[in-house]
């Protein structure tokens, strides 16, 4: 019970930082070290705990795996790819609410990693003619 409620507490306070539009990255890194204050991690072990974390291959594969996702998002997008996609497309689905929940779906059938990273700009390049916040759109995606 107790643990329940350490746990929690840090998503309230993350819950409570990004509110206030906290970069993401430091609210973790924060509570990453209230979790270990909170079981009485000692520092020695934190630190040796967020080394292996860090240097663990997987890790490593993941980080690079979304950065090459990103380049190659980018590419595509400088290149004009992603537009001519889209156009394509529109060809064949011609509500652009279907479109939108169609790119993300299609995409998440692919056995890869960073998948909707990968088709949140083509939600964004499907839905320039929907007014739609940002919020809808990721959660179309």
């Amino acid at each position: 019970m107790i643990d329940i409620l350490k746990i929690l507490s840090v998503l309230l306070i993350m819950v409570f930082l990004l509110k206030r539009k906290w970069n993401l990255g430091v609210v973790m890194a924060l509570s990453s070290v209230i979790l270990a204050f909170f079981y009485l991690l000692a520092p020695l072990d934190f630190l040796k705990a967020f080394y292996a974390g860090t240097t663990d291959k997987t890790t490593i594969s993941l980080i690079t795996a979304l950065i090459l996702i990103r380049i190659f998002e980018n590419v595509m997008r400088k290149n004009g790819i992603m537009h001519q996609m889209m156009d394509s497309f529109r060809g064949m689905v011609m509500d652009r609410r279907i479109l939108m929940a169609s790119m993300p779906a299609l995409i998440g059938l692919l056995p890869s990693m960073g998948g909707a990273l990968f088709s949140a700009p083509m939600v964004d390049e499907a839905s320039k003619k929907i007014s739609i916040s940002q919020e809808k759109k990721a959660f179309v995606n």
